[in-house]
C-alpha cells in the first residue's frame, strides 16, 4: 500500500466509522525475498530462518475475531463486541464474514505479481533498473 493509498483509506474510514470499529484494507501480499527479487536481482542472499520475535505470516483479522467482521469490496470492518455506541452494529453495511473466517498474508488475498511489485517499489529501485522494466 502506498502513503497515498495509505491516507486515502484513512479518510474515507473516517468518513463512515460510528466509533470503535477496525478497519483493515484488502491488499495484496508478497514476501521478503520477492522484494528482494525486485530490488536486487542480481545480489546474493542468505536465508537465516527466523529470528526471535519473527513471524512467517501476517495476520490482520483472526480467527476468534471472525463473528465480528464485516466484508466490504476493498476492506473489512472489525465491530467492536460490544455496542457502546447504541444499536448501531451492522448499519456499515458490508457481508458478515463466515465463522473460522481468517486474513492473513498466507491465505484470503492476492499476491503482488513482480511487475506491480516493480511499479510499487520503481522510485527506490537504481535507476538503472527502472529503465529495464
Amino acid at each position: 500500500i502506498t502513503l497515498d493509498q495509505g491516507v486515502e483509506f484513512v479518510l474515507r474510514s473516517l468518513d463512515v466509522m460510528v466509533g470503535g470499529e477496525l478497519f483493515v484494507p484488502k491488499i495484496p501480499a508478497c514476501t521478503v525475498s520477492d522484494i528482494a527479487h525486485v530490488v536486487a536481482p542480481d545480489c546474493e542472499w542468505e536465508v537465516l530462518g527466523l529470528r526471535p520475535g519473527e513471524k512467517v505470516h501476517e495476520v490482520l483479522i483472526p480467527e476468534d475475531e471472525a463473528r465480528n467482521v464485516l466484508e466490504f469490496d476493498d476492506h473489512f470492518v472489525i465491530q467492536p463486541i460490544q455496542s457502546f455506541w447504541g444499536n448501531k452494529i451492522g448499519i456499515l453495511g458490508g457481508v458478515s464474514c463466515s465463522p473460522g473466517f481468517r486474513y492473513a498474508s498466507n491465505c484470503n488475498c492476492e499476491t503482488f505479481t513482480s511487475e506491480q511489485l516493480t511499479s510499487l517499489l520503481a522510485e527506490y529501485l537504481p535507476a538503472n533498473r527502472r529503465e529495464s522494466e
